[in-house]
């Protein structure tokens, strides 16, 4: 079903960063740019890229799952919900 009240997509902003701390890798690797990383990936074996895009995309999805569980704790979607709901329930919902 689609409700008005989901149509419209949360913001999520994501932050950016220019520089990337470790504390896993101290001295010269300290701190990299985006453009260091980017550099660096452009340059990975094929077989690395793969199990580097693998990762990547794992951590995305833990980085989202994180952050709609912190939402979800702090009742961001509560008024989404009742509007969704209420939707339903005037018969403002289409099936998809």
């Amino acid at each position: 079903m689609r409700c008005a009240a989901l149509s419209a997509q949360p913001a999520f902003p994501l932050e950016h960063k220019s520089t990337i701390a470790s504390p896993h890798l101290p001295g010269i690797f300290s701190a990299m740019t985006v453009q260091d990383i980017e550099t660096a990936v452009t340059q990975l074996p094929k077989e690395e890229l793969a199990r580097f895009s693998q990762w990547f995309e794992e951590y995305l999805a833990d980085q989202w799952d994180r952050q709609i569980e912190a939402d979800i704790r702090a009742g961001r979607f509560e008024a989404a919900g009742k509007r969704a709901k209420a939707d339903y329930e005037a018969g403002r919902c289409t099936p998809l």
